[in-house]
C-alpha cells in the first residue's frame, strides 16, 4: 500500500510517500521531497507540489484532449498594479491566445 504524507515545515511542506509492497516485491520504499514555500520561486513550488499531490492520489485532472482539463496555475491578483513591461507581455500572449482560437471559428 502507498501511504502519502504530509508534514509542516517552517518554510514550506515535507512530502513523505511510503510504500510497503514496492513494485509487488514486497520491499519497501520511503521518499522524501521538501517544497520550500518562501524562496523567490515559491509560486512554481506550489504548484508543482499541488500537481504531484494530484498524480500521486491517482486524481484525474484531464488531458490536453480533453474538453475540461484541471490546471494548476497562478496569475496576477485581482487588485495587483502590473509595470508597463509586464502589461505588454500579458496582451502578447493574450493576442497569441486568440489568434490560436479563431483557428476554429473559419
Amino acid at each position: 500500500m502507498i501511504t502519502v504524507a504530509i508534514e509542516l515545515a517552517e518554510n514550506g511542506i515535507i512530502k513523505i510517500i511510503h510504500d510497503d509492497n514496492i513494485n509487488g516485491a514486497g520491499e519497501e520504499f520511503e521518499s522524501r521531497k521538501v517544497y520550500d514555500f518562501d524562496g523567490i520561486d515559491s509560486h512554481n513550488s506550489k504548484i508543482s507540489f499541488l500537481n504531484e499531490l494530484a498524480m500521486e492520489l491517482g486524481m484525474d485532472l484531464g488531458t490536453d484532449l480533453d474538453q475540461s482539463k484541471i490546471v494548476v496555475s497562478s496569475q496576477w491578483g485581482s487588485k495587483f498594479k502590473p509595470t508597463k513591461e509586464q502589461a505588454s507581455k500579458k496582451i502578447k500572449d493574450l493576442e497569441k491566445q486568440i489568434k490560436d482560437l479563431e483557428k476554429y471559428t473559419s
